[in-house]
Parts: C-alpha cells; sequence; structure tokens
C-alpha cells in the first residue's frame, strides 16, 4: 500500500509525477510513505470475521486491535454519519485514533515520532 503524502492535490501541485490508467497507476513511483503487511493471513477480509474478532476482543479473549480512523463525534455517535444509510457507533471492542490527528495543516502526514506519540497516548500497539 501507498500514501501520498499530502493527497493527490500536493502530489500533483508539487509537480511530481501523474498519469492517468487503471487502479494502481502509481506502481512504477517511489510512494512518499510505504507499509506492508508482515502476515497477510491474519488480516480480516470479510463482515463475519470482523463480528467474530470484534466480539472477542469486547470480551478481552483475543490478541490484537481493531483500529477506527473516524473522527471522535463520530466514534462516540455524537454526530451522525455523513454517508446516507450507515448507523451511528462503533465497532464493539475497537479503538479510536482520527485520521485527522495524523496529518499537519497543509495535509502531510506528522512524523514517524509524532505519530508514535499518538497511538502510544491512545493505548494502542504498534507492534
Amino acid at each position: 500500500m501507498r500514501v501520498l503524502d499530502g493527497g493527490f492535490k500536493k502530489w500533483k501541485a508539487d509537480k511530481k509525477f501523474t498519469r492517468n490508467g487503471p487502479q494502481g497507476y502509481f506502481s512504477d513511483i517511489a510512494p512518499e510513505f510505504s507499509f506492508s503487511i508482515p502476515d497477510p493471513e491474519a488480516v480480516i477480509t470479510d463482515v463475519e470475521q470482523m463480528q467474530r474478532f470484534s466480539f472477542y476482543i469486547s470480551k478481552g479473549h483475543a490478541d490484537g486491535q481493531i483500529l477506527d480512523a473516524r473522527s471522535a463525534p463520530r466514534f462516540h455517535s455524537e454526530v451522525d454519519e455523513p454517508r446516507a444509510g450507515l448507523r451511528r457507533g462503533n465497532i464493539p471492542g475497537s479503538k479510536n485514533s482520527p485520521f485527522n490527528l495524523m496529518v499537519n495543516e497543509n495535509g502531510t502526514l506528522k512524523s514517524e515520532r509524532e505519530i508514535s506519540m499518538i497511538l502510544l497516548e491512545k493505548d494502542i500497539d504498534t507492534t
């Protein structure tokens, strides 16, 4: 997976390479930030798996965590979801770390150290 630091608008404003094409059209460019999943078999890929995992986490019977990057008011059901048909609330046992905390005012990602501190403050295991 790749993240364009600052988003597509900034990427274009900085006159970095872009082109039209099929999904994955950035595959031949060096990303600003890149990561991989160490154990792809451990990735949850469907709703039933998520429901089971959520149940076990919420009961304290599972290792792992579910991280929700939505805003805190959405996570805590204080505001309506912006997309029609979505219910308020969060996945039982999940932790909230709003995406907006991970970016600077100009839309670029905060430093690895800053992000680590935010996650640590929220009791999120980064291992």
